[in-house]
């Protein structure tokens, strides 16, 4: 590392935000001095990563909104059918009325 430090676990987003000297990323920020084209490029890996990680986040929560979807829809039908299947018995039982004994 640039500052001479070994850092335990090894973790990409700690590490990129050590260097990008961001605070409160659960890491002390790098008291080496760092060219600002390099700071730069430091900042710039952090967002890719953190990015990354939001797109993964926000894809298993479009998988949870689509099954659910999905879900709500098989409900549905289901309802659907045994509401018409109720209606059908109705008619025949009105058509047909039991008789009494």
């Amino acid at each position: 590392m640039r500052c001479n430090k070994n850092y335990r676990p090894k973790h990409a987003t700690r590490a990129a935000a050590h260097f990008a000297k961001i605070p409160k990323m659960g890491i002390a920020i790098c008291l080496a001095i760092i060219p600002a084209a390099e700071l730069t490029r430091y900042k710039n890996l952090f967002d890719a990563i953190v990015g990354k990680a939001n797109v993964r986040k926000r894809g298993l929560n479009d998988l949870v909104d689509d099954a659910s979807l999905h879900q709500e829809s098989a409900v549905l039908s289901l309802a659907a059918k045994k509401l018409e299947h109720l209606w059908l018995v109705v008619a025949v039982l009105i058509q047909y009325p039991l008789s009494a004994q």
